[in-house]
């Protein structure tokens, strides 16, 4: 189901709040205006997993949101979860990636952001902008890395 307006969304919650649901809520025309609120109702209804599509819309490497910064650094006590995307990761909140357990990269070129994984995953960053389309690296914070192709078929990354 597809929701656009948080009156709308709150209304839906109501009804399946006990059951199991599953909600695409995309703020259309002002993001940032339901953000906030859509944040909220994440952390008071609990137990589910918050997408977030570009991430770094609702905040930069220095300073977020405060609904999200609140999620970010405590919703696992209300156990949620946080998938996230973004265009450009050195644009993403540190508090977000620092708490990131496993980063999917696709395809990067620009300097500053292959400076910024490499900081963040080691040498696997150099072989960034040679990903073919829909390919990407699969990073976890064990250090684990792998590349996983169009089919979703991983293999160990080797330096």
């Amino acid at each position: 189901m597809c929701i656009t307006q948080p009156g709308r969304l709150i209304a839906y919650l109501r009804l399946h709040l006990r059951g199991r649901f599953r909600i695409v809520y995309r703020g259309e025309y002002h993001p940032e205006l339901h953000f906030a609120h859509v944040a909220k109702l994440a952390a008071v209804v609990g137990d589910l997993v918050f997408a977030i599509d570009e991430v770094d819309y609702f905040g930069s490497a220095g300073q977020c949101l405060e609904e999200l910064d609140w999620l970010i650094r405590y919703g696992r006590h209300r156990r949620v979860a946080m998938v996230y995307t973004a265009r450009r990761p050195a644009e993403v909140p540190r508090n977000l990636t620092a708490q990131s357990s496993e980063f999917r990269i696709f395809r990067l070129t620009e300097p500053r952001d292959i400076e910024y994984m490499r900081r963040l995953i080691g040498p696997a960053a150099e072989r960034l902008p040679g990903l073919e389309q829909f390919c990407h690296l699969r990073y976890q914070d064990s250090g684990a890395a792998e590349m996983v192709d169009r089919a979703g078929n991983g293999r160990a990354f080797s330096e």
